[in-house]
């Protein structure tokens, strides 16, 4: 498994190399860009962000497509309790 961080993801925000964040799952939307059913700029105004509450309003079977454009995860930082 890859991780990101969400600056790294941030850097992605062009139609060419278009990379969103929804539930700590990293997509590389650029190829989807022209496919979007709510066209590309409903992607693009949101590439390099975590667009998770805009994921959970697709259908399942939407969700299901977007498997095949995930890269990798978020890095999670966690906090030591032994400091």
């Amino acid at each position: 498994m890859t991780f990101y961080t969400l600056e790294e993801v941030g850097s992605h925000n062009t139609k060419e190399s278009c990379w969103l964040v929804a539930n700590n799952i990293v997509y590389d939307a650029t190829a989807f860009i022209n496919r979007h059913p709510g066209g590309s700029f409903t992607l693009l105004s949101k590439a390099g962000t975590d667009v998770s509450k805009h994921f959970e309003w697709h259908s399942t079977h939407a969700k299901n497509l977007w498997a095949k454009h995930k890269i990798g995860e978020i890095q999670t930082v966690t906090k030591c309790c032994h400091c």
